[in-house]
């Protein structure tokens, strides 16, 4: 009788052992689920934020271009003669000496 009582008790404690391994793995599976679903979220969002930027980007590009087409075509039509250089300030070549009020 005790036999069977302790063979009873040792197969409801290995049963408890079992459900408890399956407890923790299921967890575990779970918590790991979660991680991998955090890190797909934070991918997708450095994706979608790349994304936006190589778009405004490439906007800011083409607006440049623009920018330089039209400056392109308004230049050559506007040749108006400038003013050659004649160098240097005669007051920086220290040929005029500055008359001090003493």
């Amino acid at each position: 009788i005790f036999k069977k009582l302790f063979e009873e008790g040792l197969n409801i404690q290995k049963q408890r052992l079992r459900d408890l391994r399956n407890y923790a793995k299921e967890k575990r599976d779970e918590q790991r689920r979660r991680h991998q679903d955090e890190l797909d979220s934070m991918e997708n969002y450095y994706k979608d934020q790349f994304s936006l930027l190589a778009e405004a980007i490439s906007q800011e590009h083409q607006e440049l271009k623009a920018r330089e087409k039209s400056q392109a075509q308004v230049l050559p039509t506007e040749q108006s003669p400038r003013p050659e250089k004649t160098g240097t300030f005669p007051a920086l070549r220290g040929d005029r000496k500055l008359s001090s009020a003493t």
